[in-house]
Parts: C-alpha cells; sequence; structure tokens
C-alpha cells in the first residue's frame, strides 16, 4: 500500500479521536463548538512494514483533556498529541504517527 494513503489514514483517524474527545469536553463545560478551530500542526510518521490488505487506525489522544483546555481557555491556544498505530488485516504493526493539533478559539471562551 503507497505510503501516502497510509498517512491520510491516520492523520484522519487521529482527527477524529481528537474532534471527538474535544467535542465532548466543549459541550460538556458549556462552550460554544463553533468557536473553535482545530488543525494539524505537526504530523509524523514511521513506516514499519509493508501494508498487505485491508488496514485500520487507531488513535489515542494523549494529551489530558484538562490540560490542553485549561490552556486553551487561558491563553486562547493549546496544543494536543495524538499517537496512531496503523494495522493490516494479519494485525502487523505497518505504520505508527505522532500528530500535533493545534487548537484555537476564535473568542476567550467563558469559564465553566
Amino acid at each position: 500500500m503507497h505510503g501516502g494513503a497510509l498517512f491520510t489514514v491516520a492523520e484522519a483517524a487521529s482527527g477524529r479521536a481528537f474532534m471527538e474527545t474535544a467535542y465532548a469536553h466543549v459541550l460538556a463545560a458549556g462552550w460554544d463548538p463553533s468557536g473553535f478551530r482545530a488543525v494539524v500542526r505537526n504530523a509524523q510518521i514511521r513506516f514499519r512494514r509493508p501494508a498487505r490488505g485491508e488496514i485500520s487506525a487507531h488513535a489515542r489522544v494523549l494529551t489530558p483533556v484538562e490540560e490542553w483546555a485549561t490552556t486553551l481557555q487561558a491563553e486562547g491556544k493549546a496544543v494536543a498529541q495524538v499517537t496512531v498505530d496503523v494495522q493490516d488485516t494479519s494485525g502487523t504493526l505497518v505504520a505508527q504517527m505522532q500528530v500535533e493539533w493545534h487548537v484555537v478559539s476564535k473568542s476567550q471562551p467563558a469559564a465553566p
């Protein structure tokens, strides 16, 4: 499988994991979800083995939501780290990605 395809799948998985975590926190805190923007600031992938067949990506947000949300509220921006493991159908780890999400608020959120 082409490396660009592996990168795309891993980056998409990181975005879903981060946004699910972020959205849940934003709603619980009573903040307006439309007041935030998240973009990839940095992404590094390490290809470990050739992928055979279908692939799956499993992402974990490493930065605790309370940590980046507190920084976001205080400074209007924050960074969150996400890691992704990509496996093929045999369960072989074919790639690992580290993604840094940059989060900014369009305006300072109100204190919860």
